[in-house]
């Protein structure tokens, strides 16, 4: 069973198909692309933990996972103790995906995070910005995908956003936080066999933080040396014991500030695109997927990640205008490369949302970043789009793509 049926979660829905099983997916949007891949579609609420936990007893499933979706873990680990399925425990899925008790965790075991508090009204985060400063981030307590991120600036600012990224908060707390608005930020993907955390790679994350924060691609791997790719791996290593994380996948985002890694974001899966699915293979020799969907079936593969050559570069396309698409011209890529449109024409774009609104991306592996930037520029120049705008004329446009010389 796989929790989810999104573009994200089809390379999983896939993996589990090429092993030859049969594969049910988990979705509450019938339309979701991977019901149509799956054997089986269950048009079912992923946050409901008891009518999905029924139709896994139902199916009498082998295994359950899930990738690229914060709230996933929680129910995969909930089916997953009441059938006795190999899964982390609901507790460290909830410490992993409520922003609020991670922070917490970190705090008691001493993993550095960014300062902050967990706040419920804007007069608290006002509260908070006394104590640390500006400026401040305003993140939803369990939300994902950038969703319910707002910077604050001012006082003024925090009165205009936070209730923006309350909305989107399922608990209605909001984690008020240091924001270093130009310090680096990587993504680190690992992957957590008998309680042994195997760091697979690191990737500089490009991040587009005006108007609306999301981000807008990633590079692999990271300039790190060895000694400090070592003391990266025995830092997530502390934050999965903290968080009570002794099996299946991380994905966690860092921030280089106050001279140390602070950890800002953790998600006790698999992270999505083709950073996971297509990047970590060609580049490590490990494919992830396929651990996770094994391990998941009761099985502890080997992991043997080898040296990464090249560059792999991961760049998510944005509709340059707002309106609805109305026709969609793709150029032939190289077989090494892989693009992936996920809007379909009739579909509504909006050039600055969070990551929910991007239209598509374009992975490929390169000698050099130069190279690989070169390449994903000219594929991307010879993508045609129609688009109705607000005052029904249709317009010719090309996506907008950001290089990573870009400052965002």
């Amino acid at each position: 069973m796989v929790i989810g049926g999104s573009y994200d979660q089809l390379p999983m829905i896939h993996r589990a198909r090429e092993l030859g099983c049969r594969t049910l997916a988990v979705d509450g949007n019938p339309s979701a692309p991977g019901m149509e891949h799956a054997d089986e579609a269950l048009v079912i609420d992923t946050s409901d933990l008891d009518a999905v936990t029924t139709a896994a007893r139902q199916h009498q499933i082998s295994g359950i996972c899930t990738m690229a979706t914060n709230l996933g873990p929680r129910t995969v680990s909930h089916v997953a103790a009441q059938l006795g399925l190999p899964a982390v425990s609901c507790a460290a899925a909830e410490n992993a995906t409520d922003k609020n008790a991670m922070k917490a965790a970190c705090r008691a075991a001493g993993v550095p995070v960014a300062a902050g508090e967990t706040c419920s009204s804007a007069e608290e985060a006002v509260s908070v910005a006394q104590i640390h400063g500006y400026p401040l981030l305003l993140k939803a307590a369990d939300a994902s995908g950038c969703r319910g991120i707002e910077p604050a600036f001012s006082e003024e600012e925090i009165h205009q956003r936070f209730d923006l990224a309350q909305r989107e908060s399922r608990n209605a707390l909001v984690v008020v936080e240091r924001y270093y608005p130009d310090a680096r930020v990587i993504g680190a993907e690992s992957l957590i066999s008998r309680g042994h955390t195997h760091l697979i790679f690191s990737a500089e994350k490009m991040v587009r933080r005006h108007p609306r924060i999301s981000t807008a691609g990633v590079t692999v791997p990271t300039d790190l040396s060895k000694t400090e790719t070592e003391e990266l791996r025995d830092q997530l290593s502390a934050l999965h014991k903290a968080l009570g994380l002794d099996i299946g996948a991380s994905h966690v985002d860092l921030v280089q500030a106050e001279g140390k890694w602070l950890v800002i974001d953790v998600g006790p899966r698999l992270g999505g695109g083709p950073m996971i699915h297509h990047l970590a293979p060609s580049l490590t020799g490990v494919n992830m997927v396929d651990f996770i969907v094994r391990q998941a079936l009761g099985e502890e593969p080997e992991i043997n990640s080898k040296i990464i050559s090249g560059v792999g570069v991961e760049r998510f396309f944005y509709s340059p205008v707002e309106g609805h698409l109305t026709s969609i011209q793709l150029p032939a890529i190289p077989a090494d490369a892989r693009m992936q449109w996920r809007k379909p024409v009739g579909s509504h774009m909006a050039p600055d949302g969070p990551n929910v609104d991007r239209i598509g991306y374009l992975s490929l592996i390169a000698s050099d970043l130069a190279t690989a930037e070169q390449q994903v520029a000219q594929i991307a120049s010879q993508i045609h789009l129609g688009v109705r705008l607000t005052d029904q004329t249709i317009q010719s446009v090309a996506p907008r793509i950001l290089s990573s010389e870009i400052t965002l």
